[in-house]
């Protein structure tokens, strides 16, 4: 288990290059399902809210591209994370509409429905053995529980680091967020305890 007490260091190995196609060349959110890679590619078009995807699918034992998406009405696309038990994946809009989800079919990476959540959110992941999905929530660090309705468990307040949120992570422990400006990830407890901060060197 990790322990706010231990020190923690980070390696990088690059797998691959994603080729840009049509002006989609902003890397956004992505996720996996164990299998499959997916990944969101931006085209940053203005104004903010007309901005399209592709999604990328690689296989992660030979890192080759499987699949790409047709350009889909994903806005800033900011997380990707993948629901096993309904076998999904579900796309944080983010700006402009952060309290929107996209659910998208991983076979054929289209979208089978958009959603409207209480929160306006950044980030999502989820815990099959906890049947919860835990968001980022917008403007902040702060985050929250949903169980699989999208409906709320539980609001955690957290001090901020004053580096900007990305995405998210979760296992059964342990909840991980991930921040840049000094890129760091930030680990809690499912209690909502900071844990231990990680930086990550270059």
């Amino acid at each position: 288990l990790i322990n706010k007490d231990d020190e923690y260091t980070t390696t990088y190995t690059k797998l691959f290059d994603i080729k840009n196609a049509d002006g989609y060349r902003i890397m956004q959110g992505g996720g996996t399902d164990g299998k499959y890679c997916y990944f969101a590619m931006n085209n940053q078009s203005f104004p903010e809210g007309s901005h399209m995807s592709y999604i990328y699918k690689y296989d992660v034992n030979t890192w080759e591209l499987v699949a790409r998406s047709e350009a889909l009405p994903l806005d800033h696309s900011n997380d990707i994370c993948y629901n096993p038990d309904t076998h999904e994946l579900i796309v944080v809009h983010n700006a402009p509409n952060r309290n929107t989800i996209s659910i998208i079919d991983p076979d054929t990476l289209t979208v089978k429905e958009k959603v409207k959540i209480k929160y306006q959110i950044f980030s999502m992941a989820y815990n099959q053995s906890r049947q919860q999905y835990v968001i980022g929530l917008s403007g902040g660090q702060n985050f929250a529980l949903l169980d699989t309705d999208f409906k709320a468990v539980k609001t955690y307040s957290v001090n901020s680091t004053g580096y900007t949120t990305q995405g998210v992570e979760c296992d059964n422990d342990f909840i991980y967020f991930v921040q840049y400006n000094q890129n760091v990830i930030m680990i809690y407890d499912w209690a909502g305890k900071l844990v231990t901060r990680v930086d990550m060197t270059l």
